[in-house]
C-alpha cells in the first residue's frame, strides 16, 4: 500500500476523538490493542537504551519514529537546528567510517607508509569527532522535544496511529504476524518498506513482540493470525497432483520426499513434501553435488558434524576441516578488534592504534583467505572421491527430512523457528529468543517461505489450518 493511501487512512484514524477499541479496529482485526501495548513497551525501553549506548537518532514517543516519519504520518513534530546538524554529522561519520574500513583492507608491503598513516589518522579523528558531536546534538534535541509542540509524545494519538499502521501491515502481510511486525518496524522506525520485510535489523523487535503476543493473546484472538505454522494436511494435496508443478527431474526428488512423508506417522507436526522442496531449492537449488563455502554438502546442505549426529556412515571429514572453521572464526575476531581500535583513535596515540588496526585487519584477511583455501580443497577432494553419504540423493533427502522434522516438532510447528534452527542450529534459537539476527539465517527463512507460498499458490492452496 503506498504512502498516500496510508496517510489518508491515518488521517481518518486521527479524526476519532478516542483511541480505537477492539470493536472499532480496522477490518475487524482483533488483538491490535495488545500488539500496540507490547510495541509501546518495547519502544520506550529501546529509546532509553539508545540514549545510554549513544545510538539515539531523534526518535520519540511510543511509535519511536523520527521527526520526518512522524510528519509523514500527519503528526506535528519538532525539527530543530540541533537535529538537522546531528543528522548531517551522523551521515558524514558513516561515510568516513566506510572509507576507513576500505583503507584498513588495503595491503601495504612493509606496513603503512607515512602518507597513508597520516590520511587514516585524519579520517579516524574526523569520524570520532563527528560521531561525538552528533551524539551530543541528538541528546540536546531530545531535551527540545516537548509534548505541547510534538505530537509524537501524545500517547493516545500515537496509539491510534500505531493501531492503524499495524492494521495496514497485517493486511499487507495477510495476517502473518512476524512479517507484519517487520513491515510495521520498517515503515515506522526506518521510514521505508522492505521486501521481504524481515531483516537482521528488525529481528530482535519481531522476536520480542511475537513472543509476548503468543504468550498473552487469548486463544480467540490468536485464531485470526498466522504464526508461521501453516502445514498442509495429509489429504490437502493429492499425491499425484503436487509433483506436477515441478520438472520431471525434480519429481524424482519429490517421490523420495513423499515416501518419507507417508511413512512418518509418529510426529505431531509433519513436514509436507511441498515445504521440504522449498527448503531444498533454497539450500542447493536442487544440485545433488552442491558444496557450500563452509562445508555443507548435497541437496539438503548438511554439515559434516550434523551428518555424523544424524547417523550418516560415510562422511568426509579430514583433519584440516576444523582448522578451516577455526581460521574463519579468527578472521572475524581480528576484524572485530580492528574496528574496535578505530573507535578509540585520538591525536595522542592515534598513529600507533591505526597501525594496530591495520595489522588486525590484514590478519583478518589472511585468516579468511586461509579458511577459503582449505574449504576449496575440501570441496575438490570430496567431489573427486564421491564417497560421502551426503552426495547420495536418497540419503541426503532422508536425513535432511528427518532433521527438519525434528526441528519442526522441537519448535511446536513454528516453520520459521524450524528453518532458523536448520540453518543456524537449535541452540541459537534459545540464545536469541527466536530467529537469530544473522543475515544468512534471516535470508534463508525468508526465501524458503517465499518458495513455499509460491508453490501453494500454484496448487491453489490457501493457508489455514495445521497438519496433525
Amino acid at each position: 500500500m503506498n504512502m498516500a493511501l496510508s496517510l489518508f487512512l491515518v488521517t481518518a484514524a486521527l479524526s476519532l476523538t478516542a483511541p480505537l477499541c477492539e470493536a472499532q479496529t480496522p477490518c475487524g482485526i482483533k488483538g491490535l490493542d495488545l500488539l500496540a501495548h507490547l510495541i509501546a513497551q518495547y519502544n520506550t525501553k529501546a529509546i532509553s537504551k539508545s540514549l545510554r549506548d549513544d545510538t539515539y537518532k531523534g526518535e520519540a514517543g511510543i511509535l519511536r519514529v523520527g521527526p520526518e516519519t512522524g510528519r509523514e504520518f500527519g503528526l506535528r513534530v519538532t525539527i530543530t537546528e540541533n537535529y538537522r546538524l546531528a543528522s548531517k554529522l551522523s551521515k558524514e561519520a558513516q561515510d568516513i567510517y566506510q572509507e576507513i574500513v576500505d583503507g584498513l583492507k588495503e595491503p601495504r608491503p612493509g606496513g603503512l607508509g607515512k602518507k597513508r598513516l597520516g590520511k587514516l589518522l585524519d579520517l579516524c579523528i574526523s569520524y570520532n569527532s563527528k560521531k561525538r558531536r552528533a551524539v551530543r546534538l541528538f541528546a540536546a534535541y531530545r531535551e527540545e522535544v516537548r509534548p505541547e509542540k510534538d505530537q509524537r509524545l501524545d500517547k493516545d494519538l500515537c496509539k491510534s496511529v500505531m493501531q492503524r499502521e499495524l492494521a495496514l501491515s497485517l493486511e499487507k502481510q495477510r495476517l502473518r504476524v512476524r512479517d507484519a511486525l517487520a513491515d510495521f518496524f520498517n515503515r515506522t522506525y526506518k521510514g521505508q518498506s522492505h521486501d521481504p520485510p524481515l531483516t537482521p535489523e528488525n529481528v530482535d523487535f519481531v522476536n520480542s513482540i511475537f513472543r509476548d503476543f503468543v504468550k498473552r493473546a487469548s486463544p480467540e484472538i490468536k485464531k485470526g493470525y498466522d504464526f508461521d505454522s501453516f502445514l498442509l494436511k495429509k489429504d490437502s494435496v493429492k499425491p499425484g497432483v503436487w509433483k506436477m508443478i515441478f520438472s520431471p527431474r525434480l519429481r524424482a526428488y519429490g517421490e523420495i520426499v513423499e515416501r518419507l512423508y507417508l511413512r512418518m506417522g509418529s510426529p505431531r507436526y509433519r513436514v509436507h513434501p511441498v515445504l521440504f522442496m522449498a527448503l531444498m531449492r533454497r539450500e542447493s537449488n536442487f544440485d545433488p553435488i552442491a558444496v557450500s563455502d563452509v562445508g555443507a554438502v548435497g541437496l539438503t546442505q548438511i554439515m559434516p558434524s550434523t551428518a555424523k549426529l544424524l547417523g550418516m556412515k560415510s562422511v568426509y571429514a579430514p583433519s584440516y576441516l576444523p582448522v578451516a572453521g577455526e581460521y574463519l572464526r579468527k578472521a572475524r575476531q581480528w576484524r572485530s578488534k580492528a574496528l574496535g581500535l578505530v573507535q578509540t583513535v585520538d591525536r595522542v596515540n592515534g598513529r600507533e592504534k591505526i597501525r594496530k588496526a591495520w595489522y588486525c585487519m590484514q590478519e583478518s584477511i589472511k585468516f579468511a583467505e586461509k579458511s577459503k583455501t582449505l574449504f576449496r580443497k575440501y570441496e575438490r577432494e570430496l567431489l573427486n572421491a564421491g564417497k560421502d553419504d551426503r552426495l547420495d540423493v536418497e540419503k541426503a533427502i532422508e536425513h535432511g527430512y528427518k532433521y527438519f522434522t525434528r526441528m519442526l516438532n522441537r519448535f511446536k510447528g513454528d516453520i520459521s523457528l524450524a528453518l532458523a534452527a536448520y540453518n543456524a542450529g537449535p541452540n541459537r534459537i534459545r540464545q536469541f529468543g527466536g530467529i537469530p539476527p544473522f543475515p544468512e539465517t534471516v535470508a534463508f527463512r525468508n526465501t524458503v517461505l517465499k518458495y513455499y507460498y509460491e508453490y501453494l499458490s500454484q496448487l491453489s492452496v490457501v493457508p489455514g489450518g495445521k497438519d496433525r
